[in-house]
């Protein structure tokens, strides 16, 4: 009989540092202040020796540095541009790196969103997606659109370029309070709301008034999982910038330690999450029971 050899995959979303070379208004302060610079290469090996010790069990392993802008750590770029068996990539980046570092990284790269922004050359974007398109095995691109007039128009056109070629492209709007709460969206008119109604196939009823449709959109955004077990710290684990390792950026159950400082122990069986809602999409695709177990 042939043996049955079972991949123990895992999933980390490492936030290595928030130094950007943009500076978006509408994008958090603490994304791109460089108040949590990148790594040395010491500190880095450093953490990195023991990210391995901490994860030898597992023999698929994706990773996903998060900025700032990832892209602009000399560390990070000569990593992600070294093939290794092990290891894959994930990236969320503004596509703003060189495209001879493009070509040598895009075959480590398991999944890249590419999101545009206005202070990027459009050109060079357009450049940097025909190379991850006819390379990478997922990607995708997101266009933030901002409601200030000129703006919206540089991200509205750049959204049907890609529609027009089949590409899948997302049309964001951008919270007003982002990465403080994601309660409320900034100030879109109404002939913007419905453009991006309609690029995001979101049907409300025509008699709704625009600031409940925003409402309306806005309270389907999260969910809730609190007293289902959560397979968060077994099959994905979230570093901060400090080298803490938890089982998701809700930080249900604490600190698993330090690997700036020891190797961690991972969790072998799922938690309960204590928590009213699920706002982040990593913590969101981990496994979660079907039914509440009861807390």
């Amino acid at each position: 009989m042939a043996t049955v050899y079972i991949v123990k995959p895992l999933s980390i979303q490492w936030q290595i540092g928030n130094q950007c070379n943009f500076r978006c208004d509408y994008c958090h302060f603490d994304y791109h202040s460089g108040s949590n610079p990148f790594l040395d290469y010491e500190e880095f090996n450093k953490g990195f020796i023991n990210l391995e010790s901490s994860i030898k069990d597992y023999d698929q392993v994706t990773i996903e540095f998060q900025g700032g802008e990832p892209t602009i750590s000399p560390i990070i770029r000569d990593l992600v541009a070294r093939p290794d068996p092990k290891y894959k990539y994930i990236l969320q980046t503004n596509a703003s790196a060189d495209l001879d570092w493009w070509r040598l990284a895009v075959n480590n790269l398991s999944t890249v969103n590419l999101a545009y922004h206005p202070q990027i050359d459009k050109q060079h974007f357009i450049e940097v997606v025909d190379i991850v398109r006819d390379a990478c095995p997922q990607w995708s691109i997101t266009i933030n659109a901002h409601p200030d007039i000129g703006r919206w128009q540089k991200a509205e056109d750049l959204y049907k370029f890609y529609k027009s070629q089949n590409v899948s492209t997302t049309l964001r709007a951008l919270f007003a309070d982002h990465a403080r709460g994601n309660s409320h969206f900034l100030d879109y008119s109404p002939e913007q709301w419905t453009f991006y109604l309609e690029a995001n196939h979101i049907k409300v009823s025509p008699h709704t008034t625009h600031e409940s449709q925003i409402k309306w959109v806005e309270s389907r955004l999260y969910n809730n999982y609190k007293g289902h077990l959560c397979w968060a710290g077994v099959e994905q684990i979230v570093v901060d910038y400090f080298g803490y390792v938890y089982r998701s950026w809700c930080h249900a159950h604490g600190a698993l330690g330090n690997i700036f400082e020891t190797p961690v122990v991972l969790d072998n069986y799922p938690k309960v999450c204590p928590k009213d809602l699920c706002k982040n999409k990593f913590d969101q695709q981990a496994k979660k029971s079907e039914k509440s177990w009861g807390m």
